[in-house]
This record gives structure tokens, sequence and C-alpha cells, in this order.
């Protein structure tokens, strides 16, 4: 799992991509995003999920951390991948609009959904598909654990919030790379003699 090696950004887009795949937007002429890594300080965004990473911790999960190597010929370079398993609590906010109404079919039948039913409606959706999806999820991650799901709160005079808090664990990664004779220099800078 390695996007951009960075992980708050890899745990975020395997979140957010999961979402778009399995959840579609309410709005259903929106153009933009819908899930961001900050709240909006506009309601035109609205509604949107924000994900946050909390807090990573790490353990070690092989010995010398390491993971996999790989031999890239063509271009002469040699890498060796090393990981950690970090836990960390990831926060998926639902935000909703206070003023926004919208109409969605159940079951056959109309509903507009509005206020805190909006919110909650669009949780549900979330939710269910962490539910029915998980399997799918964890080709990702290590593991992905729904701890609870906060009723919707006023955030502000113009929106409604709920709090999906849920654990994820994953490989840190990260990569030592070596080019032509790099790697004889890296090795021979380390070299202790005993006597």
């Amino acid at each position: 799992m390695t996007l951009y090696d960075i992980k708050y950004f890899d745990v975020y887009e395997i979140l957010g991509a999961f979402i778009n795949s399995h959840v579609s937007d309410i709005l259903p002429n929106r153009t933009g995003k819908w899930i961001f890594p900050e709240f909006s300080n506009t309601t035109s965004n609205l509604p949107q999920v924000t994900i946050q990473l909390e807090n990573p911790t790490y353990e070690n999960d092989s010995a010398g951390d390491f993971l996999t190597e790989d031999y890239d010929a063509e271009n002469n370079v040699y890498r060796e991948y090393f990981y950690k398993r970090a836990t960390a609590i990831i926060h998926m906010y639902v935000v909703t609009g206070r003023k926004q109404e919208i109409e969605v079919t159940l079951n056959g039948t109309k509903r507009i959904f509005q206020n805190k039913m909006l919110n909650y409606y669009l949780t549900d959706l979330l939710k269910n598909s962490f539910f029915q999806y998980r399997v799918e999820l964890l080709e990702e991650l290590l593991d992905f654990r729904l701890q609870y799901v906060e009723s919707p709160f006023e955030n502000d005079k113009n929106t409604w919030v709920s709090d999906m808090r849920c654990e994820v664990e994953y490989k840190d990664i990260w990569v030592n790379e070596f080019k032509d004779g790099d790697l004889l220099r890296s090795y021979s800078l380390t070299t202790n003699l005993n006597r």
C-alpha cells in the first residue's frame, strides 16, 4: 500500500475510493468531490464525508521490519521494503446541511430527507457499505473495525455532523533504494571491525 508513500494519504485514498465505489453521491448532479480530508468552510460542498486519521501507534511485526525486495534489471535498481504494523483511529465525519432537502427512493417509495434525518440516511449508507463489503476493504488494510456511530450533533448553525469512529490496521511501508554501486557502498559504511 504505497500510493503516495505518505501514510495519511494512503489510508485516506483507500477509504475514499472504497466509499466512492460503494456509496453513490446523494447529490446526483454534483460534479465535484464529496469526500475530503478536512472540513469544508462553505455549505456548498455539503453533504460531505471528512476522513481524519488520529495518532497511529506502531509495532514491529517482522524480524528487522523486512517485508520484501525486488530488483529492476532494466534500470539497475535494487529495492528493499520494510514496514511496521500501524494501528490508528479513523474518524469519518458525515456532514450535512441543516437546510438541505434530498429526495430518495427507498423500496419503491419516494421520500424526502432533511435536517437530522438526512444525516442519519447518509451515515447509514456508509455504515452498511463497510459491513457489506468489509472483505474487499481488507484486501487493502490489515484490519478494519467500526467501533461506534455517533448520532448527529449540531456542528454549527448550518450543519449536522455524525462521527463514525473506526480502528484500522495497516502496513506503514518505507523503501530503501540502491542504484548501480550504492548497495556496496551502503554495506561497506556499516561494517564493524571486531578485534
